[in-house]
């Protein structure tokens, strides 16, 4: 393996963005806003590789409405539950794990979202 790297060959094989970490990247970079919370034009950047701007917006309101983000006039927050889970270093995973729901509802037909 080091012969390969040291040699510079490289995988050749595209690379596809793992959509399941959308919400951890959500609540992380929440987490460094805590203060003051982000605008949902902010978050869009962000999240750009994994999600169109259509998707950033329905992630946002369905987290909103499953009590893991609140808005405050044009931003949003993070909660006090999820802000607990971050002190215990929970929010820098993969979210829900054996939890059995799905984090984000399908917001384009063609397109199957993980199980997060």
């Amino acid at each position: 393996m080091f012969d390969i790297a040291t040699g510079g060959y490289l995988d050749q094989s595209a690379y596809i963005p793992d959509r399941s970490v959308a919400v951890q990247q959500i609540f992380s970079t929440l987490y460094q806003h805590r203060g003051n919370g982000m605008s949902e034009q902010a978050l869009v950047p962000v999240l750009q590789e994994l999600l169109s701007p259509q998707e950033v917006v329905a992630l946002l309101s369905h987290l909103v409405l499953r009590g893991s983000l609140e808005r405050r006039g044009s931003h949003v927050f993070l909660t006090t539950a999820v802000l607990d889970e971050a002190e215990r270093g929970q929010i820098h995973t993969r979210r829900s794990v054996g939890h059995g729901f799905r984090a984000a509802p399908s917001v384009a037909s063609d397109v199957q979202q993980p199980e997060l």
